[in-house]
């Protein structure tokens, strides 16, 4: 099951505010899910838009949990509460950026890529802009199309 947080109401559609509370509803979510459905916080997926928000995230669950583990008269809840705050470390609570950046680590040899990649940065990503650019005004030259307006039509809507 997804939950959506930025943006829409985690309760529906619609946008919410800031302030709302909608990482109090997720992490409310996340510890009925190690609780009542006995499912491991390591096997849940909790992507956030800033490492900020990632580490709030993390901070307002360990501070839910404990505050569970308080409130609980059952041992076997107490226990599985203590089991989630070990695996919390292991929890997949992070940016949509290094989530996908996990998956090409995973998954280089699928995607025929060195293991050694890495991510341009911003110079490197507005240089191969400009060659890109370059090498299509060239292709543009060389097909003789500067005057028609089909060829600019394909230019404008390739660019």
């Amino acid at each position: 099951c997804v939950y959506r947080k930025s943006g829409t109401s985690a309760y529906g559609s619609g946008r919410t505010a800031a302030g709302s509370g909608k990482t109090a509803v997720l992490v409310e979510r996340i510890i009925n899910k190690a609780i009542n459905e006995n499912i491991d916080i390591n096997k849940l997926l909790v992507v956030t838009f800033t490492n900020a928000a990632a580490s709030e995230m993390r901070e307002r669950i360990l501070k839910a949990i404990y505050k569970k583990q308080d409130e609980s008269e059952k041992q076997e809840d107490v226990e599985n509460l203590q089991k989630q705050i070990n695996l919390l470390n292991k929890a997949s609570i992070c940016t949509i950026d290094s989530f996908c950046l996990d998956i090409i680590r995973n998954n280089f040899y699928e995607l025929n890529i060195t293991p050694n990649f890495r991510i341009a940065d911003t110079a490197e990503t507005e240089l191969l802009k400009q060659e890109t650019l370059e090498e299509l005004f060239e292709k543009k030259y060389e097909y003789n199309c500067w005057g028609r307006w089909s060829c600019w039509r394909i230019f404008i809507h390739q660019t």
